[in-house]
């Protein structure tokens, strides 16, 4: 199979490595005796390389910055890999920063929040189920739309209290970091 790269050339050939590891397939089509396109995947493997050291395959990409890295300019931080050196303190805030973010997410969809919706559809639910019924003519659809919003809050209630406490499912992430 012979490709025909833009960007062919005397030295060029670090431009086309760097292609090469953005695409990891091409679609090719093929013309077939009757002049028709037929388009069917070919697969090609490119393997990634080291940004610094081009004759080395990369074992996967740094964090911070998104560069092949081989095993010699890796470092490894547990949750990610950095350049050696150069990106590590970067790294390191990026993975505080989304373990922040995920102790966020778990405080902002947890049992404080939904039991706050809960008693807001109960006092909802009362104010138009109330107001529904002392205006005269009685107003069936408040009526109607506070037991359903009395209904939602009820739910909510014992959804919220069946639910684990931030402090059930995440005992020590406040006590390792010590910023919150």
């Amino acid at each position: 199979m012979n490709i025909q790269w833009p960007l062919s050339g005397v030295g060029k050939t670090r431009d086309v490595n760097r292609l090469r590891d953005w695409y990891s397939w091409l679609t090719l089509p093929s013309v077939d005796g009757d002049g028709w396109f037929n388009y069917h995947r070919e697969r090609i493997r490119f393997r990634m390389r080291c940004f610094y050291h081009h004759e080395r395959d990369a074992v996967d990409t740094c964090k911070s910055c998104g560069k092949g890295l081989c095993p010699e300019c890796a470092v490894d931080l547990d949750q990610g890999l950095a350049c050696r050196d150069r990106c590590e303190a970067a790294v390191r805030v990026l993975i505080r920063v989304i373990q922040h973010n995920v102790r966020s997410v778990a405080r902002s969809s947890g049992r404080q929040t939904v039991l706050g919706i809960a008693i807001f559809m109960l006092a909802l639910g009362a104010l138009n189920l109330s107001w529904g019924l002392l205006v005269e003519p009685v107003l069936g659809f408040l009526v109607v739309s506070g037991c359903i919003f009395l209904a939602f809050g009820a739910f909510g209630i014992v959804n919220a209290l069946r639910m684990p406490s931030l402090k059930e499912v995440t005992p020590s992430d406040d006590a390792e970091d010590g910023t919150d």
